[in-house]
Parts: C-alpha cells; sequence; structure tokens
C-alpha cells in the first residue's frame, strides 16, 4: 500500500495476521506484534526489504497469542488496552513448560495449538512483558500523521483496539469482526457484532483491514456484511 502505509501480510498456515507499519515524518507506528521470535525476525526482514526504520510505537489489538507473543521481542512503546495487559499479566504468571500450560478457554484456545506448534520449537522461551501504554482511546502524531486508537466492542474479545490512519482514511481492525473462540469452533455474539458495527460507522473510514483477510473498501465491507446477514 502507498502513503506510508506498509502491510507485512497475513499467512494462513502460520496463523499470522497481517502487520502493518504507518510512517509518520518523525515516528513509526506498527500494529500487532505477532506471535513470537520467528515472526519478529520475519517483521525486522519486512523492515530491512522496505528501508524503514525501528518503529517508535507497537499496538497491540488484542490479547490473542499471534497478534501478542512477540511483544516481548519489541524495546518500543507498547500500546494495549487494560484488558489486554491484564491478559499479558496473566500468562506472565503461569511457569510455562508446554502448550498444555496455556491451553483453555480462559487463555489461548485449542484452536491456536497446531498454529503454536510451527512457531515455537519450545514454548518455554515465550517472552512476554506489560504495555507502557494503556487505552480507551488515544490520537498520536507521528509527524504530520495523525492515528487515532480507540477500543470497540467487539464479539471476538474484550479490550479489543482499532486503529484509524486519518491521512489515508484507513481503518485497521485486527480481529474484531471475528466471533468468539471456544476450543477450535467460532461462535458469534449477535449483540456484540452489532454494537462493533455501530461503532465503527461513525468513522469516516474509506478503506477497512481485518487482522487476516485483504484490504475492502467501505461499500465492500458493508455490503459484504449484508450478504452475511440475508443468507443466515
Amino acid at each position: 500500500m502507498n502513503n506510508g502505509i506498509y502491510i507485512f501480510p497475513f499467512d494462513d498456515k502460520l496463523d499470522r495476521p497481517n502487520i502493518v507499519y504507518i510512517k509518520g515524518e518523525k515516528n513509526s507506528l506498527l500494529i500487532d506484534a505477532g506471535g513470537g521470535k520467528k515472526t519478529y525476525q520475519f517483521i525486522m526482514e519486512q523492515l530491512k526489504i522496505n528501508n524503514l526504520s525501528y518503529p517508535n510505537y507497537v499496538v497491540l489489538t488484542h490479547y490473542h497469542w499471534d497478534h501478542m507473543f512477540g511483544i516481548g521481542y519489541f524495546s518500543c512503546t507498547g500500546i494495549c488496552s487494560k484488558y489486554t495487559n491484564e491478559m499479558i499479566r496473566k500468562h506472565m504468571e503461569i511457569e510455562v513448560n508446554s502448550l498444555d500450560d496455556i491451553i483453555s478457554d480462559s487463555l489461548q484456545p485449542e484452536f491456536c495449538r497446531e498454529h503454536l506448534e510451527i512457531e515455537y520449537d519450545d514454548i518455554s522461551t515465550l517472552k512476554l512483558r506489560e504495555c507502557e501504554m494503556e487505552t480507551e482511546s488515544l490520537t498520536i502524531d507521528l509527524g504530520n500523521r495523525i492515528i487515532d486508537i480507540y477500543e470497540t466492542p467487539s464479539s471476538h474479545t474484550r479490550g479489543s483496539l482499532i486503529v484509524y490512519d486519518r491521512d489515508t482514511r484507513t481503518l485497521f481492525i485486527g480481529d474484531a469482526d471475528y466471533g468468539y473462540i471456544v476450543g477450535k469452533e467460532f461462535f458469534d455474539d449477535e449483540e456484540k457484532h452489532q454494537q462493533f458495527l455501530s461503532f465503527i460507522e461513525k468513522i469516516p473510514f474509506d478503506k477497512i483491514l481485518l487482522g487476516h483477510s485483504h484490504m475492502r473498501t467501505r461499500e465492500e465491507y458493508f455490503e459484504e456484511i449484508e450478504q452475511e446477514k440475508s443468507e443466515n
């Protein structure tokens, strides 16, 4: 993508989400930290390929491993919701020797196991830290580029953050549009999903990027929502 936005694309096999780098005149911001050292190395390679500086901020959209477990490798300022930081601390309190120590519906659901096995040769090497900044709503000036960060209702998980780039009118929503996970299955909370849709409708975005999918226009996104409703 042009205009100072670089998207390091999602990979379904690895369950790696879109990692987004937004460049301002003075500072830069990364959306999501990935799932661990391997993904961190992938991000560093992408920065080098694109001649990009190390980010000043990294925003965690939510606490699921593929977005959060890489935070311990970043030395820049971490930004997340209060709930995500609570979940980071909850993970840090556990002595993790095997995947069974963190696979549960209250931590990382069973759905994540096969992908964690790809990212981690040894899960005991899991490296976490708390984010320095907790927010429900935050505006950051990267240098002639304004970024808005909002906590939004979400069927997927509590404490979901979305990121809006005013310059390109692009909205990055992580997994906030998806259903919640129990075991290996996804389920919808229609009330929370409608609250989410009502929330983002007020944001004047032209383009929208989900965590594990391709960019859509505003019109395409809401047309897909309506089509899904008519099919159910």
